[in-house]
């Protein structure tokens, strides 16, 4: 069977996007620099970075049948991604996440997913045959502990690369899911919080030790054939299987880091798994190609880079093939620009 492109597991939602310099405390009313609407989620994001990068995707994860929701489809259809396998709720409100980024690139989230809205074991059904033709699956953490089992072993059972992005990182999610078949996995992302949360749940010491040796750490604990720690400004930590080495970030100025590991995650899928003719490498299969990590790290470090000198995550997303990117004041589809009004600042480098 031929295989095609990249199914993407994960939430959407609406950020409500604050930039302020000061947070208040209980009883004040602050003025703040902006206050905007994008198309948000762990799992939008990283669906719209592999559309932007010319790779077939399609997308798993639940909207409400409110306005927001109907937006948010459309906007991921102008993207080229196909919605065939999005559930929608059609009494429930599309979740909002209120993303506070402070003017140094910092940021911090308030989110609640109702009940009614969390991806659930049954609407994997529609998306078995999607996952079965694709040559990847990325599988997030933001839908409950139990949906992401399920998707994690319709993607094992289906043979295709598998890639876990365990964010956001939630000391529940860590403990219940500590005991994925992680040696399975073709390929971890964690940033260093979630490797940390991730290596205490399974009570080892290195949950406290140094970000650099977190991948290696990582690695040797749940036998994972790749893993890349993102750390921010200290670029990335790599266990490939056999030792552990780290990159530099790209020169860069930080504007945003919203979506830095979404960037990264979609650009090492695409370069590993979902470029060239060949079929993808899984675990079974043996070691990727000797350069292929090196050059999977690279692509994924450059768009990360691209992404934090521009606000927001949606609006931030580099185009492959477009060396300057898309200017942060461009609409990134007709879609958008109709469907989310925003107000916008200049970039601030820092």
């Amino acid at each position: 069977m031929s295989r095609t492109g990249v199914v993407v597991v994960g939430g959407f939602c609406l950020d409500c996007i604050v930039t302020t310099d000061t947070l208040p405390a209980w009883g004040d009313d602050l003025r703040v620099d902006a206050v905007r609407t994008r198309p948000g989620g762990k799992g939008l994001n990283q669906a719209v970075a592999l559309a932007r990068r010319g790779v077939p995707v399609r997308a798993v994860g639940v909207v409400g049948g409110d306005t927001t929701g109907r937006e948010l489809l459309a906007v991921l259809r102008a993207e080229g991604v196909d919605t065939a396998t999005m559930a929608v709720r059609a009494a429930a409100a599309t979740p909002v996440c209120v993303v506070l980024a402070h003017p140094d690139g910092r940021t911090a989230f308030l989110c609640r997913w109702a009940e009614a809205v969390e991806l659930t074991t049954a609407d994997l059904t529609t998306a078995r045959d999607a996952i079965h033709s694709a040559r990847a699956v990325i599988v997030t953490f933001d839908p409950p502990p139990a949906t992401v089992r399920a998707a994690v072993d319709h993607a094992l059972a289906a043979g295709v690369a598998l890639v876990v992005h365990p964010a956001p990182p939630e000391r529940s999610a860590a403990a219940a899911l500590v005991d994925l078949p992680w040696d399975r996995v073709s390929a971890a992302t964690p940033n260093e919080q979630e490797a940390r949360l991730l290596l205490a749940a399974a009570g080892d010491p290195a949950a406290t030790g140094p970000g650099a040796e977190l991948a290696a750490a990582f690695g040797r604990r749940f036998a994972t054939p790749l893993v890349c720690v993102t750390r921010a400004e200290h670029g990335v930590a790599v266990w490939d299987g056999a030792r552990g080495w780290a990159r530099p970030a790209h020169p860069t100025s930080v504007v945003d880091t919203t979506a830095a590991s979404d960037a990264f995650t979609a650009a090492l899928t695409h370069v590993l798994f979902a470029a060239g003719a060949a079929e993808p490498r899984v675990p079974s299969s043996g070691p990727l190609p000797a350069g292929l990590v090196e050059t999977a790290v690279e692509a994924g470090l450059a768009a990360a880079a691209w992404t934090v000198r521009h606000r927001g995550a949606f609006d931030a997303l580099p185009h492959l093939g477009e060396p300057a990117g898309r200017a942060p004041s461009e609409p990134a589809s007709p879609a958008a620009a109709v469907a989310f009004r925003r107000e916008e600042q200049p970039d601030k480098h820092v």
